[in-house]
């Protein structure tokens, strides 16, 4: 089997991991509304 201090670091990566998917998630709906929220600006400033 692997090393307990291999073990104890991996561990500490899952956790990290879940811990940052929320953030990592905020920021891709963050770019993805902001992306969107350009395109129709755009959008209506063609059309007038």
């Amino acid at each position: 089997m692997s090393h307990p201090e291999e073990q104890s670091a991996v561990q500490k990566l899952k956790s990290a991991g879940r811990d940052l998917m929320p953030i990592i998630a905020v920021c891709v709906s963050a770019i993805v509304l902001t992306l969107v929220a350009v395109t129709v600006y755009k959008l209506m400033i063609i059309q007038t």
